[in-house]
């Protein structure tokens, strides 16, 4: 038996403006441990979908009707307020989509990550700052302990959002409503985030609904994607094959919309024409008609239904909302991914190459510089460069570099610099003629001209010479 099963949920709002019919006729099952990826333009109702679930659409203005939302044998709509109360944030838990500004301003972190635990769970202040700690340090917030007693002004916006997502995961819920969780993180800390989920599912068997605009999310963590668009399912199916084979024409520009690494990067990137419609004034035929590049003379007269099609590919069943869509026309588009693979082989195959050509021209380069004038190329021939070597020596058993001037040279035999012995700290002087050889105490005497001295030793700080 499925853990969550909707059937035909509709949600609208009475406006001045008229019937906003944000969700219309949406039904969708989950069953336990399994990931549901739900995708779409902003304001095709994904998270006006969820809200509904959770029994926080406000009324008036909002209404909300379905034949069923069966969750864990329970019906989420002919739920008591009260009982509804008790299954939120406990077994049903969701990170909302702008987390950053859902925390209440006036009380600390423990405060509201305690509550929680206490009203859930029944644990005492004690137990569930313990447990606060260990939630907040999972989802990367450092030194969680001394963090628990700011208020959400000392936190920055993606440690508030960290916050928001411990909070969903404290009580291990059943079902765990994800919408736009990783929306401003660093993507180390959203990798880290996904897999804290994953790590849930694992252990605890929790189902999930995900909402996202980053496909390569989806791609990751889920194994079915509902599709929306306007409101209503545009297409629904296992996440390899509806990535590998998509049917309806707007899940094909979402898909055409990501930018990848085959393509011409002179090329301008593809979006789906025109805008989303006006859910107060829908078209009569197909929502998605005005944008699309398959539309017909039917697609005017009334919406299309989802139907079911076999994928001839996998043989799975597929649903899509589409008149032009049929199991005769469906191409799976195999010949393709076939030519994408195919090209993507070759492009591997001409970096390669092109990194030995390039290899190959440097040592030109260098050959041509070491090399004597005049005899570049023989000496290229005939002294080839040395070879790699794949430890480096160690550096103190390197002799050092001496200049190649004639005058430079120093005798094997003598330092390259001379030692001083039993010198003194900060002196004395020494005067110098112009061959460089030192002229001796009475020659410094009788110099009064200071660019003639020079420092051997280190130079008195100035202080010391005030004194003095």
């Amino acid at each position: 038996m499925a853990l969550l099963d909707v059937k035909n949920l509709r949600v609208r709002f009475e406006t001045h403006h008229g019937t906003v019919n944000a969700v219309d006729g949406v039904s969708f099952h989950l069953d336990e441990g399994e990931t549901l990826g739900l995708v779409g333009e902003s304001g095709s109702g994904k998270s006006v979908t969820n809200l509904a679930l959770m029994g926080l659409i406000p009324s008036p203005p909002g209404v909300v009707t379905a034949e069923s939302v069966r969750f864990d044998d329970k019906d989420l709509l002919r739920l008591p307020d009260e009982d509804l109360r008790k299954i939120r944030g406990n077994e049903i838990a969701m990170i909302f989509q702008d987390p950053m500004t859902s925390l209440n301003p006036l009380l600390t972190i423990d405060r509201q990550l305690t509550e929680v635990l206490q009203l859930h769970k029944g644990l005492s202040r004690a137990e569930a700052r313990k447990l606060c700690v260990q939630g907040i340090g999972d989802v990367g917030i450092p030194n969680p302990e001394s963090r628990l007693d700011s208020y959400p002004h000392e936190l920055s916006g993606g440690m508030r959002q960290r916050v928001m997502i411990a909070m969903g995961l404290l009580c291990k819920p059943k079902l765990l409503i994800a919408d736009e969780p990783t929306t401003a993180l660093d993507v180390t800390i959203q990798a880290q985030i996904l897999e804290l989920m994953k790590d849930l599912q694992h252990k605890h068997g929790s189902a999930i609904i995900l909402v996202t605009h980053d496909l390569g999310v989806v791609a990751g963590m889920t194994d079915r994607i509902n599709v929306m668009y306007a409101g209503k399912l545009a297409e629904t199916g296992p996440c390899n094959e509806l990535f590998a084979r998509p049917m309806h024409p707007y899940t094909k520009g979402l898909l055409a919309s990501v930018p990848t690494l085959l393509g011409d990067p002179n090329d301008d990137l593809y979006s789906i024409p025109g805008s989303p419609p006006d859910l107060a004034d829908l078209p009569s035929g197909c929502s998605f008609e005005p944008r699309c590049e398959l539309a017909t003379a039917n697609c005017n007269v009334e919406p299309p239904t989802l139907k079911t099609i076999q994928d001839t590919e996998t043989g799975v069943n597929r649903r899509v909302a589409c008149f032009e869509v049929s199991a005769e026309t469906f191409n799976p588009n195999k010949e393709l991914f076939q030519q994408l693979e195919k090209k993507e082989l070759e492009s591997a195959a001409s970096g390669a190459m092109t990194w030995k050509a390039k290899r190959d021209e440097e040592q030109e380069a260098v050959a041509a510089v070491i090399a004597p004038q005049g005899e570049t190329e023989q000496a290229a021939d005939k002294s080839p460069l040395p070879p790699v070597l794949d430890d480096e020596p160690n550096n103190e058993n390197l002799a050092p570099e001496v200049d190649s001037s004639d005058d430079a040279v120093a005798p094997a035999d003598e330092p390259l610099f001379p030692i001083l012995e039993d010198e003194p700290t900060g002196g004395p002087l020494a005067a110098f003629d112009d061959e460089g050889e030192t002229q001796g105490d009475a020659a410094a005497d009788e110099s009064d001209d200071d660019t003639d001295w020079k420092w051997i030793g280190d130079k008195p700080d100035d202080d010391e010479n005030k004194n003095s």
